[in-house]
């Protein structure tokens, strides 16, 4: 029986396992099978993280075992090491206990960490625990009557969302500020400028303040003091981190920090190994451009390479290989009640808000988590 194993339950495993499933159909569990690998036992709704922080009830794992059926397991424990020779993984679990699972094919996909040092202080939001420990500063400042000033550090998409959703729920309290401080001189800057001001009008309705153009070195914890890279310091209650991703990689054929992969997703001098999403360098060789670290990219990328599995398992086939998204797409939430939709092919663009960017924001949520409704 020929044996998939899957190396990641985020994004880009659990579409990549979906896929399969229906490539595959009834030859699961006859003379196919497949192990889905994790270190934790659910699948973590990454981006929307900041939805904890004002909702605390708000479920952001979805057990990895909702995600198997017949002919499908999988194994909580953490990947060590590739045996190339011998088709094998070793897995750690529970701490102690290291096991082979040999392969037929291996898709690595372990997404990405938080690019966040430790000793740069402040609280990075990668974690449930994490957006818990934020509210929890910030109900304890609200209860003390104190006047709480929150920095969110990063301005991408996720910083914006963290931003907008902290500013709509601590808008009335009126001892609470936030800013959101952006490298760069606007927000988005890949987008029309238009898509920057709009951004920016939402978040000053409320009441988040924008600082662009400077970068943070570090905050300390005890002082209280954020360190702009210009030598300026601000007294900051809270420092929230949103700079962006650092891909989890196993192998050694990486660059810039991610696992190198051909057109078709196969990992460089590696026999049936695949790799995709936030881990895995993943070029259009037609075009040279690099995919992003984004949960759509991964999705996307997982529907092509569940083909390239099937072709490259029966031997026939047409030949596939990735092409980036011709579409250029922003799906921004702006607090509960908004959002912004902003896409892009050739000259043509479109600017949706409201309703329904708000529809579309909460679809795109729900279809990268596999949820239905």
């Amino acid at each position: 029986m020929k044996h998939i194993v899957i190396v990641g339950g985020g994004y880009a495993g659990i579409n990549t396992l979906e896929h399969l499933k229906k490539q595959l159909g009834n030859r699961l569990g006859h003379d196919i099978r497949m192990t889905l690998i994790d270190k934790h036992s659910y699948h973590l709704r990454k981006v929307l993280l900041f939805r904890r922080i004002s909702d605390k009830d708000f479920n952001l794992h979805i057990p990895l075992t909702s995600y198997t059926g017949e002919g499908i397991s999988f194994v909580q424990g953490e990947v060590e090491e590739i045996k190339e020779r011998e088709q094998a993984i070793v897995v750690t679990r529970d701490g102690l206990k290291r096991e082979n699972i040999p392969y037929d094919q291996l898709v690595l996909a372990m997404g990405s960490s938080s690019r966040h040092q430790e000793d740069q202080g402040g609280i990075p939001l990668e974690s449930s625990k994490n957006a818990d420990l934020i509210r929890s500063r910030i109900e304890e400042g609200i209860k003390a009557g104190k006047s709480i000033h929150i920095a969110v550090v990063g301005a991408g998409i996720s910083g914006v969302e963290t931003a907008a959703e902290m500013g709509g729920w601590l808008k009335d309290s009126g001892t609470v500020k936030v800013t959101l401080v952006n490298a760069d001189r606007r927000l988005l800057s890949s987008a029309p400028k238009k898509v920057s001001a709009h951004l920016e009008e939402e978040l000053t309705k409320v009441g988040v303040n924008v600082l662009h153009g400077v970068k943070v070195n570090q905050y300390d914890d005890q002082a209280k003091t954020l360190y702009y890279s210009d030598g300026t310091t601000e007294t900051v209650d809270l420092c929230i981190w949103t700079t962006g991703l650092k891909s989890n990689v196993l192998t050694a054929s990486r660059e810039k920090g991610r696992i190198m992969v051909d057109e078709s997703y196969r990992v460089k001098g590696m026999k049936n190994v695949y790799s995709i999403g936030d881990c895995a360098l993943v070029t259009d060789a037609k075009t040279g451009r690099i995919d992003r670290m984004t949960c759509k990219e991964a999705v996307l990328q997982s529907g092509k390479l569940s083909r390239i599995m099937v072709k490259d398992m029966t031997g026939s086939g047409k030949r596939l290989v990735h092409k980036s998204i011709p579409v250029e797409f922003y799906c921004v939430s702006l607090g509960q009640n908004r959002a912004l939709v902003w896409m892009k092919k050739g000259k043509y663009s479109m600017l949706i808000r409201n309703r329904l960017a708000l529809f579309i924001r909460k679809s795109t949520w729900d279809s990268a988590s596999l949820i239905k409704k």
